[in-house]
Order: structure tokens, then sequence, then C-alpha cells
């Protein structure tokens, strides 16, 4: 038996007979950590695309580690007995049985590099100019990513405006209006 607990920000709980694994997520809906039915806590390690990279344990300890290759393929996964962590390429959620990533609305096939469901109406103009409404991330995973599953923007380009928001916003705000937001937590959802 699987049931999975949906909130504002995403997933939050899946359930299966092992128990339930909760997820933890930053105000813009970067997951942040997980808590196991053991109790254990494990923190997600990402890279520029967004993808889960590593995991590390409650002393920093690097307990899993995950590559892929540009259109999202596992290269290599080395995962703790017993801590098979869902959340892989670009931050999407891999499915094992179908070896599909669900990002928002659609799923996508790593081994062909497209969505297995057209775009939808009013998603990526990029698919529609191009005439490919199956087509992931502008056909240009390097450097563009899709996590809603409706439409592509670039990994670069987003990171960098949210590095200059960031700082202009510091610069801006007093710090007790930030008061209750870990300043950690405020950077990775600008950079998000």
């Amino acid at each position: 038996m699987q049931a999975f607990v949906y909130g504002g920000l995403g997933l939050t709980r899946a359930k299966t007979t092992a128990g339930t694994t909760e997820y933890v997520r930053c105000s813009c809906g970067l997951l942040n950590n997980e808590r196991t039915p053991d109790g254990k806590k494990y923190y997600y390690l990402f890279d520029g695309l967004g993808s889960v990279v590593g995991m590390t344990n409650s002393t920093g300890q690097e307990v899993n580690a995950y590559t892929y290759d540009p259109y999202g393929n596992i290269i290599s996964q080395q995962e703790q007995s017993g801590l098979n962590n869902p959340w892989k390429y670009a931050g999407g959620y891999y499915d094992s049985s179908t070896g599909l990533t669900k990002f928002g609305i659609r799923y996508y096939d790593p081994t062909v590099g497209h969505w297995t469901q057209r775009t939808p109406v009013g998603g990526s103009l990029q698919e529609t100019l191009k005439g490919n409404p199956y087509g992931y991330a502008d056909d240009n995973p390097v450097n563009e990513v899709d996590p809603s599953g409706r439409d592509c923007s670039e990994a670069i380009v987003t990171s960098l405006l949210g590095i200059v928001g960031t700082v202009s916003t510091l610069v801006w705000l007093d710090s007790s209006v930030i008061d209750g937001i870990e300043l950690v937590d405020f950077i990775l959802c600008i950079l998000r």
C-alpha cells in the first residue's frame, strides 16, 4: 500500500508498508530534508539544475550519492541500505518501477529525453513554436529545467537573477523583516 499527502509546496508525506516518510521544504518548495519512519533525518545536496546529487545524515556524513547524464538517466547511484530516495534528476520524483520522473503535471522519460504527454494548453511557448509538444526543457536539459511540467526556464539565468535579487533584497531589508526565516532558507528559495 502507498499513500501520498500533498501540501501547497508539493509532496509532504509518503506512506508505505515500512511507515511514513516526511519531506520538509523551505518556503519556496525546495526540498530541505526528510524524516524516515525510524525518526532519522537526512539532508539533500543539489547541483545547479536542482538534481539531488547526494544526501547527508544529521552528522554531515554523505550517505547517498547520484550522478546523471545530461538527459537525467542515472549513471551511478550509491544508496545506504534502507534509504531509498525518490527525488532525483532536476528535483523530480523518480518512479523506479517505470523509469519515469514526475515533474509537476507531467512525466518525463529520460531514455528518450521527452515528456510522455503533450505540452499543456498555455504551456511552453518554445516547445509550441518548435512544433515539439513532447520536448523537455526546450531540448536543452543542460541549461534549462521544467519543475512544473508546464514551462521551462533557464537554470543559469534563474540562478543569476536569484543571486542579484538576494543581494538587492538583503541590502534593502532590515533584518527584523526576515525574522523567523533562516538566511540560508531565504537564499535557497531565491536561487530556486
